[in-house]
């Protein structure tokens, strides 16, 4: 160990050592790294702007030290350290402030985590040259050890300090493009929302801004840490007149893994309340209680999440910094009402909800979708080729019958397209179709309860 340790204290040397005329950063820690590992003067490069970045560090490492570098208001409280001494009115100051919180973090699995040290401490020198780079006021130097990622691993926190490079040059729309990055993969950082707050106001979009800064006060759940959050709030206020009372009326579920597919009909299932509002440009939808039923499953929960677009539809998509996933929101216009779908995902998996919003008032949407209802809205219709069986895992062969809740004839092959010749017939709640294949024909089940069994 004191020999890697030792090689680790050699790679920075020679990355820093010798152009900066101090003491080379070492790092340590056993496997995971974060900046402030080594004494906090060592770390990352000093700021002339006062940010006193020793004690942020301190805050961090008892935090961690009690709770696991896991634990998100580890992040919080270092934050609120570094802005301490930094006004509102003290840009420098509030940009050094935000990029060193969230460089705290950056070096916690910069690479995969269960690489080697050496590796590990290699790939850290990059954006130690970049704040180095950056505190000396050489921007598009520090840009260039920020890289974009063709992988995802802490894509969102490098489009973050790239943000706050361009930030710091005065270039506010570049900014704003690195932190439309960084907010997909870092959705829910109220961090990242607030210097998006900060940007918005910069470019005159205070409405906008206030909506940011609202988001992040409530992402700030402890009251302590409510106070990262109160300059914005308190110069650009948030008033709940926005709010109008609307309904999520789901419609459908979805779901593929290497198990099998399952595809659900839910529009008999109940409704419930949830609170929309738009901005008066209509460039931003707000909405509360629209991913309730995904809050906590691949994502952290957020009070209430903004969708950008216009009139026609609003779609947010949120990725993860560290590994595979998504998580996406699409709304497109239907006369006072809006289709939907929320999309998740992950390695070898993902899954959907369609449903429709619409104004409470408006009586629920769903009796004008397409369909008769028996048990399943029907997909189906007559006329209809290659409609084929969805994937239930391990399935090779599907039954065929001889007529509605009649006799199983033959197993066909699962690949086998499908016609519907005649009309349907309703039974128990299931949804009987005449078919025929070039092999055979007969009777199908499109569905099992509320579960489909074939698809258009």
């Amino acid at each position: 160990m004191k020999l890697l340790r030792f090689a680790g204290f050699c790679v920075l040397g020679l990355v820093f050592g010798f152009s900066h005329g101090r003491a080379a950063p070492v790092l340590q820690g056993d496997p995971m790294y974060t900046a402030c590992d080594a004494p906090a003067s060592e770390s990352l490069p000093s700021t002339t702007a006062k940010v006193d970045f020793n004690a942020g560090c301190d805050k961090y490492r008892q935090c961690i030290a009690e709770h696991g570098y896991q634990e998100r208001s580890c992040l919080f409280d270092a934050a609120m350290t570094l802005l301490e001494s930094c006004d509102l009115s003290q840009t420098e100051c509030r940009q050094v402030a935000f990029l060193y919180a969230e460089m705290i973090h950056i070096f916690v699995c910069y690479v995969i985590c269960d690489r080697g040290q050496e590796e590990q401490l290699q790939a850290l020198s990059s954006p130690y040259a970049g704040l180095s780079a950056y505190n000396e006021g050489l921007y598009s130097i520090a840009l260039t050890h920020f890289p974009r990622q063709d992988y995802t691993m802490n894509e969102g926190r490098l489009a973050f300090a790239r943000a706050v490079v361009h930030w710091s040059a005065g270039d506010a729309g570049a900014a704003l493009r690195e932190m439309d990055m960084a907010l997909h993969h870092l959705y829910g950082d109220p961090i990242i929302v607030l210097v998006q707050a900060e940007l918005q106001a910069l470019v005159g979009d205070t409405e906008y801004a206030g909506l940011l800064a609202e988001q992040a006060r409530r992402l700030l759940t402890e009251p302590k840490f409510q106070t990262l959050a109160e300059p914005l709030t308190t110069t650009y206020p948030f008033s709940d007149a926005i709010w109008e009372e609307w309904a999520w009326y789901p419609t459908g579920a979805y779901s593929i893994s290497p198990g099998g597919e399952y595809d659900v009909d839910m529009s008999r299932e109940p409704a419930r309340a949830i609170r929309i509002g738009f901005s008066s440009n209509r460039r931003q939808m707000i909405a509360e209680g629209l991913l309730e039923d995904e809050c906590g499953t691949a994502f952290i929960c957020v009070p209430f999440i903004i969708l950008n677009g216009g009139e026609d539809g609003y779609s947010l998509v949120m990725l993860p910094d560290l590994g595979d996933g998504e998580q996406s929101v699409f709304l497109a216009r239907n006369g006072e009402a809006f289709r939907g779908e929320a999309r998740t995902g992950g390695f070898e998996w993902r899954a959907s909800t369609s449903f429709v919003i619409a104004p409470a008032s408006a009586g629920d949407p769903r009796v004008n979708l397409p369909g008769e209802w028996c048990g399943v809205r029907s997909r189906l219709e007559v006329g209809m080729t290659d409609v084929s069986r969805e994937f239930l895992g391990g399935e090779h062969t599907f039954p065929v019958f001889d007529q509605a809740e009649g006799s199983e004839i033959s197993q066909v092959a699962f690949e086998t397209p499908l016609t519907i010749v005649a009309e349907s017939v309703c039974l128990n709640d299931v949804t009987w179709w005449p078919v025929k294949s070039e092999e055979i024909a007969g009777w199908i089940a499109e569905n099992d309860g509320n579960r489909y069994l074939f698809r258009p």
